[in-house]
């Protein structure tokens, strides 16, 4: 665990206190779920990236494959 000291508006604080003791398990929680949250909408804005491509990812995969060796001559 890293201590980090916050400042947060007062309605906030007491919104928070209304529903638990544990102030830095409460803000933890949010924390990870609004990450979460940045992951996904993250992950939803890359997949439009592909749809103006001329190749389909298949393809552009196996050109970016193409000079990798796989283990073939790895004795």
């Amino acid at each position: 665990m890293i201590r980090r000291s916050v400042t947060l508006p007062e309605d906030i604080i007491n919104e928070i206190q209304q529903y638990t003791d544990n102030f830095s398990g409460f803000v933890a929680a949010a924390l990870r779920e609004y990450l979460k949250a940045q992951r996904i909408a993250k992950a939803k804005q890359s997949f439009g990236s592909w749809a103006n491509r001329e190749q389909d990812s298949i393809e552009m995969v196996n050109e970016l494959r193409k000079d990798r060796d796989y283990g073939a001559d790895s004795n």
